[in-house]
């Protein structure tokens, strides 16, 4: 089962690879980076709900009382506000930096705060320290960038 998790998380990075470049010709089409922002974003979160209401529908999920928005903090919220600033800044960005340096950036500001996440079990994680061999992984992402950058 590990492994679907694997090949599952391998087929989202190349599906944000191909959102970027989707939506940078949908920026072209409508001339503002933040309305096609919103468009992707509408677009998602129609096809989420079409598929939350189909598992609701066929009983793969139920509504409980612990299921309930009410437990919901303000912050959990902020999610969503996170996606949008990724698809905006990639639509933004992806044209005048191209989409390795972009992606690049990308990929390096993700492992630094995961490896964070993961040293000190923020938001639910298991604690994952901090060891030589993350250091020297993010040291050579981080040069990785770099060289990427200096093409």
């Amino acid at each position: 089962m590990s492994l679907l998790y694997y090949l599952l998380s391998f087929l989202s990075g190349i599906s944000l690879t191909l959102q970027v470049g989707i939506n940078g010709q949908l920026r072209s089409k409508v001339g503002s980076p933040i309305l096609s922002s919103f468009i992707s974003f509408a677009v998602g979160a129609l096809g989420l709900a079409l598929v939350f209401c189909y598992t609701l529908a066929n009983g793969t999920y139920t509504m409980s009382g612990e299921n309930t928005i009410k437990g919901v903090r303000w912050w959990m919220l902020a999610g969503g506000l996170f996606g949008a600033f990724y698809i905006f800044t990639t639509i933004f960005a992806s044209p005048k930096i191209g989409f390795a340096n972009m992606f690049s950036l990308v990929i390096c500001g993700q492992i630094i705060l995961a490896i964070l996440f993961d040293h000190f079990g923020l938001l639910g994680n298991d604690v994952h320290l901090i060891n030589p061999y993350r250091i020297v992984g993010v040291v050579l992402l981080v040069s990785g960038v770099y060289i990427i950058q200096k093409h």
